[in-house]
Order: C-alpha cells, then sequence, then structure tokens
C-alpha cells in the first residue's frame, strides 16, 4: 500500500506540471487550494450500458477455403458493465484507483460475404471480458466557487479477459478466451453530494489489442476479432 501510494504521489507531481498552466494568473487562495493534500480512499461502483463499436471477425484459412473478399462480422445487442474501484484521493483534483469490471453483451446477427452475396445464419451466444485496470483522473473545477460540481476526464491500462461464445444455425464454432492489453478514456461528470458521497455520469472508451480464438472448425484457424466499445456509466462513490 505504501508503495502504491508513493508511486501515485509521483504521478501526480508530473500530472500537476501538465495542468496547473499559468499559477500567476491565478490567486494565491486557488494555488493554496490545488496544492492541498486531502488524502482520502474510497470504494466506488458504476453500472451502465456498453455498445460494441465494432466487432469484424478475420478469420485464418476463410480466403484459401471460400475464396478472396470473404468477409464476417457480428453484430452485438447493447450490453451491460459492472464495474468496481478502489480509489485513492490525492487531493479534490487527482484520483488513482485501481478497478475490476465486467462486460457482456449478447450476438445477435452474423453476416458472412463471399462473391457478392451475404448469407446471415442464425447466430446466438455471446462476447465480453473481465478486466483489471489502474487509472488517473483529474477533476476540472466548473466553478471557482465549489470543488462538489465538476467536469472529469481520465485514463487507464490493464488487461482483459475476453471471452466469447458463438454458435451458428445451432452449431458451436467459437468457445475461447483471450487476454490482452487493454486502455480506457473517459470524461463525465461528478457531483460531491457531502464529503462521503459522490455521484458520477462518465462516458468511457475501452478498447484493447485484438483477442484471438480458436475456432472449432476443422478446416479453419484462428479468429481475430475487433473488441471497441462505448460505454456509458453511472457511478456511487463512498470516502473514508
Amino acid at each position: 500500500m505504501r508503495v502504491f501510494i508513493l508511486l501515485c504521489r509521483i504521478l501526480i507531481c508530473i500530472s500537476y506540471l501538465f495542468f496547473s498552466g499559468d499559477a500567476n494568473a491565478q490567486s494565491e487562495q486557488e494555488i493554496s487550494d490545488f496544492s492541498e493534500v486531502n488524502e482520502k480512499f474510497g470504494i466506488e461502483v458504476r453500472t451502465g450500458v456498453s455498445f460494441f463499436a465494432d466487432t469484424r471477425l478475420s478469420v485464418d484459412g476463410l480466403e484459401e477455403v471460400y475464396g478472396n473478399g470473404t468477409r464476417s462480422a457480428f453484430d452485438t445487442s447493447p450490453g451491460l458493465l459492472l464495474e468496481i474501484a478502489m480509489t485513492y484521493i490525492y487531493n479534490p483534483q487527482f484520483t488513482m484507483e485501481i478497478s475490476m469490471g465486467r462486460l457482456k453483451a449478447n450476438l445477435k446477427d452474423y453476416s458472412f460475404s463471399v462473391g457478392g452475396r451475404t448469407v446471415r445464419p442464425e447466430v446466438n451466444g455471446a462476447l465480453g471480458g473481465l478486466y483489471g485496470m489502474a487509472g488517473i483522473y483529474y477533476k476540472l473545477r466548473l466553478s471557482k466557487n465549489t470543488d462538489r460540481f465538476a467536469f472529469i476526464m481520465g485514463s487507464g491500462l490493464g488487461l482483459m479477459d475476453t471471452d466469447i461464445k458463438a454458435e451458428l444455425d445451432s452449431m458451436s464454432v467459437l468457445t475461447d478466451s483471450d487476454i490482452v492489453l487493454t486502455y480506457q478514456l473517459s470524461s463525465g461528470i461528478s457531483l460531491d453530494l457531502n464529503s462521503v458521497i459522490n455521484l458520477s455520469t462518465t462516458y468511457k472508451y475501452l478498447a484493447g489489442r485484438n483477442p484471438v480464438f480458436t475456432t472449432e472448425a476443422p478446416d479453419l484457424g484462428q479468429a481475430h476479432i475487433k473488441f471497441r466499445t462505448h460505454n456509458i456509466l453511472l457511478g456511487f462513490r463512498m470516502t473514508y
């Protein structure tokens, strides 16, 4: 824990150099408020809807079997995302966290195009992932008179165990998982109800390296799926 706090402070000092701007343009009171250390720990729960932006499917050996120009892609229904985070609040502006989340969306369509024709077999299954991530957030006050209402932006890096289960016309074609490097970019609005409870609404872009799955078709190789999601989340945090 001490090492984690030390790393947090180092990153915060570096970030302060980029975000502080022209200190001479601020009053002494504002500078004091910005640099004042007010360390807290918290637990935050976020949940919301997840949209897969791109689930194009590239399968090794597909063109060799069906010819050049063969294309395939999954389409998903809106999914759900649940995330829990342990937060370290250095001061009113900077927060670092370690989070774990799970997202999942059902497959609703599969298109297979070859020779100018597109086939859409019946599809069942789901695509999702379990991830762990470290992130840093910066709070930009929307009013000079209060820190309660603020714009927040952040980023993070971690690993995700992506998984898929897909059936085409009741035949299993993909049941596999793959651990990939993942990153996130987020922005939103934060409201401190009091010194303990915080509410937030955020947009999170969650993406990473394309996972690779082993197909169950004997004449095909590995399947590469693009993994890009847009997420709208509501958050509830308690500090202590």
